[in-house]
């Protein structure tokens, strides 16, 4: 059944070429804008940058690893780790949760 799915498809794209190209071309455009735009989001909402004082703020990242040995990288952490930071490192001036 799917080969008869793709040789019609196929065929379909052979015979309007020009049609299949301009749609073809918009897909693969706005697909294209798409990722962009989800990376720059991604990005933008990683971190402020509007604080006066942006070079001297920083984020904690914790590594996990599930099961597969995947590794992941989360922008959370627990609540006890603001104030034992401050505690046993000593170079925090504050934090916040």
């Amino acid at each position: 059944m799917l080969r008869n799915y793709l040789k019609i498809a196929f065929r379909n794209l052979w015979q309007n070429k020009v049609y299949s190209f301009v749609n073809l071309s918009g897909l693969t455009l706005g697909l294209t804008v798409v990722m962009l735009i989800m990376l720059y989001v991604k990005d933008d909402l990683s971190f402020d940058r509007m604080h006066a004082k942006g070079p001297q703020i920083f984020r904690l990242i914790q590594d996990r690893k599930d099961l597969q040995g995947n590794l992941s990288k989360m922008g959370n952490t627990g609540m006890p780790q603001g104030p034992a930071f401050v505690r046993e490192l000593g170079d925090f001036e504050a934090y916040c949760r």
